[in-house]
């Protein structure tokens, strides 16, 4: 129950051991984003949102999604227009 002595609302905090585990997998594995990091603890049994992880991730300053590279939006849509 909260203060109000109503039904305690809202999510309940993440345990350190998983964050610990995402900012592990993050270093391990740079090229993941943080739904892979998701997708990988999900398999592993563990229930947390995809924007959990992102938070996590943010609040560390770890970019919670890779630095693609390749060609921009724009390029690829040329490149594709000129496919077609």
């Amino acid at each position: 129950m909260d203060y109000h002595g109503g039904p305690a609302t809202g999510s309940p905090s993440t345990p350190g051991g998983v964050r610990a585990l995402v900012k592990r997998l993050a270093s391990e594995n740079p090229a993941w984003g943080y739904r892979r990091i998701h997708g990988e603890l999900a398999g592993l049994g563990h229930r947390l949102g995809a924007s959990t992880v992102w938070a996590i991730l943010k609040a560390e300053r770890l970019d919670p999604a890779p630095r693609r590279s390749g060609p921009t939006w724009q390029q690829f849509l040329t490149a594709q227009a000129a496919v077609a």
